[in-house]
């Protein structure tokens, strides 16, 4: 690894540190907990499942392959979902660990994890250091995946923090990296993907999705030896991918038969799709927590990625159709059915399994990070002349977004309205004083960072809030004690 990249380790953990901001002088003892709910699948669902594994194997030494407490026995090992194989719960199974800062330790990991994967990815791309920053803190501290963390999606957003990682490494590295050839990519897109689907097999299978499409449309040339060795990169992605994740998807796919999943209806897979009027969330905050109808990418983020757009259409066209693809396929799936097109999809084998369309935003918000790169890195570069009607139409977007969100916050009193009505114009400033050159390059990357990382912590700190764990599990205490007091066999 190379000094700088060590370097900037610590750049990484401080942006994870910074987004939980809010739990950091209790670090050890209180939880993410949504804003509005007195719930949260973190206690429903994965403290349960880690306190479970953690007590079996303190007493029997072994992992549990079954769970006596819930109703006459289930399942334990083949639910996904109980972590027991992702080597980073590991650190939760020792017993000298509190599990909330276990829990919060993951998270920190992981969001730290996700800023330096996607800054991977956008060196991969060879944009500049400073863009490729900004590109990690849009992704990581994407308002999408922390509206999820504020909900308990504990693995949601550990599966998240690999997806760049899959795409980074199908992209060809210098001759002299051994990491060069095919055989190498493949092989390294197959561990994170691995690592992926052991978090979460439905992040799993956006990722797959995001690196085949990438190299069928970025990397495949009319050239027949590099089909080939295109195909092959393919297959060895996929074949270490399962191979090294099978005690996670194995043991599901035997109990596939038997789940109520395999058995939905069309309807019933498409709950929670997404409501077309929520895309207006791209524009305006839905500040209340609501992950799956989530879709803020952040509003200086867009700007940015509308330049992008604008700026490397000519240049780097095959990985800007790409993205567009990405967003058009994310966008219509996560519509779910509210189009004709899911309930097609809904017929092909396991699609139903992954339930929840609205989920498929997560490539939308990934593609929506990485082009925000795209443009800083171009205009950095920048040294060209503006078009007239170029600037005419940023004007007047500007204007126009100021008059609405300004007017629309002083008579609704909305904090996301202010947002729009300030950082649009703020973020057209910016760009337009590069474009002139009145900006350096280094000083408008300083400025853009700065705006981006406002908007997307205003947005994080909003949605989640610490709660003490003695109050999370406060609901339910005095039956619990009563219970616990009952004759062994009492049901």
């Amino acid at each position: 690894m190379r000094r700088h990249s060590l370097l900037l380790l610590p750049a990484f953990a401080f942006i994870g540190l910074i987004i939980l901001a809010p739990i950091a002088p209790h670090f050890g003892d209180d939880l993410i907990y949504p804003v509005v709910s007195s719930y949260s699948d973190l206690t429903i669902t994965h403290w349960p499942a880690f306190a479970y594994t953690r007590d079996q194997l303190a007493v029997t030494g072994q992992i549990p392959l079954w769970r006596t407490s819930i109703l006459s026995g289930t399942p334990f090992v083949a639910d996904p979902l109980s972590g027991v194989f992702y080597p980073p719960h590991w650190i939760a199974f020792i017993p000298s660990v509190p599990l909330a800062l276990a829990f919060n330790l993951l998270m920190w990991f992981h969001l730290s994890l996700a800023a330096g994967a996607m800054y991977a990815l956008m060196r991969r791309w060879n944009v500049n250091r400073w863009a490729a920053l900004i590109s990690a803190v849009a992704y990581a501290a994407a308002p999408k995946i922390v509206a999820h963390m504020s909900v308990g999606h504990v693995t949601l957003v550990e599966a998240w923090a690999w997806m760049p990682l899959v795409v980074a490494a199908l992209i060809p590295a210098p001759a002299s990296n051994p990491c060069s050839s095919g055989h190498g990519r493949g092989i390294w897109a197959g561990i994170a993907l691995a690592l992926c689907l052991l978090a979460d097999a439905r992040i799993a299978a956006f990722a797959l999705a995001l690196a085949v499409s990438y190299v069928l449309i970025v990397e495949t040339t009319h050239e027949q030896n590099n089909r080939l060795r295109i195909g092959s990169v393919i297959v060895i992605l996929v074949v270490v991918a399962f191979a090294l994740s099978a005690a996670v998807w194995l043991p599901a796919l035997t109990l596939t038969d038997g789940s109520a999943r395999s058995n939905l209806s069309a309807d019933e897979a498409g709950v929670l799709s997404l409501d077309l009027k929520y895309v207006l969330g791209i524009f305006i905050a839905d500040r209340s927590g609501a992950a799956e109808r989530t879709t803020y990418f952040g509003l200086v983020v867009l700007a940015l990625a509308l330049t992008g757009v604008k700026l490397n259409w000519r240049t780097q066209r095959r990985r800007l159709v790409w993205l567009f693809v990405v967003i058009a396929a994310g966008f219509t799936i996560a519509l779910g059915t509210h189009t004709p097109l899911f309930y097609w999809l809904a017929q092909l084998p396991g699609s139903t399994l992954l339930r929840v369309p609205a989920r498929a935003w997560f490539v939308v918000t990934f593609a929506a990070a990485a082009l925000a790169g795209l443009g800083v890195d171009s205009l950095m570069n920048w040294t060209g002349r503006v078009q007239r009607r170029s600037t005419l139409l940023a004007i007047t977007s500007g204007l126009f977004a100021a008059l609405f969100g300004l007017l629309g916050a002083f008579t609704a009193r909305s904090v996301s309205l202010l947002f729009l009505g300030v950082l649009i114009p703020v973020s057209i400033a910016v760009v337009m004083l590069r474009v002139q050159r009145r900006l350096s390059a280094r000083r408008f990357a300083q400025w853009a960072l700065l705006f981006v990382s406002f908007d997307l912590m205003a947005f994080a700190w909003a949605v989640y809030r610490p709660i003490a764990v003695s109050d999370a599990f406060a609901d339910g205490q005095e039956p619990a004690r009563w219970l616990a007091q009952q004759p062994d066999r009492f049901r």
